[in-house]
């Protein structure tokens, strides 16, 4: 087969594509854990504790309203009901922590994870998957922020921040 100068730089133009586009995908996907947890988890991995660490800033803003910062708390609430759920309940519930962490992907032209991400590059992801016409990507956001919320909520301090007290129960 004899290779012509055509043939030639046509292939190494769909190399070099080839090779960036490999290069994007494994960086983003291993770029290496974050530093190592403040608490300790037995369900959770410490990428999940920082998804959930920056989901919980984002959602709340603490430093901003003044929200009491609970997060080691919160994190290990997460863990505890992690823990309980059936195998498959389980997996789904990652799964949708990594769906939010690596659907930078293939947003714009965001090449970083979400815990990579500036506070403000991370908040318009996250707005951008709420007001979404995927209807997934809606689904995901709200069932990752209805857990968040449930987390925080459970815990008193928020609810004493609030003036919600509890009337009934434990």
């Amino acid at each position: 087969m004899k290779l012509s100068r055509r043939r030639f730089l046509g292939f190494s133009a769909g190399g070099a594509v080839v090779a960036t586009a490999g290069y994007i995908l494994l960086r983003h996907l291993s770029y290496g854990p974050p530093a190592k947890n403040r608490c300790q988890t037995k369900h959770l991995t410490p990428r999940e504790v920082s998804i959930i660490e920056k989901l919980f800033h984002d959602f709340f803003e603490p430093d901003i309203t003044g929200f009491p910062v609970v997060i080691d708390k919160v994190i290990r609430r997460a863990d505890e009901y992690i823990g309980l759920l059936p195998s498959r309940n389980k997996r789904m519930l990652k799964g949708g922590l990594l769906i939010i962490e690596h659907g930078t992907l293939f947003s714009r032209r965001i090449f970083s994870p979400y815990t990579r991400l500036s506070k403000e590059d991370r908040m318009q992801y996250l707005e951008s998957w709420e007001s979404s016409s995927s209807i997934i990507k809606r689904q995901i956001i709200a069932g990752i922020k209805m857990f968040i919320g449930l987390l925080v909520f459970s815990l008193e301090e928020p609810n004493e921040f609030l003036g919600v007290h509890k009337e009934c129960g434990g």
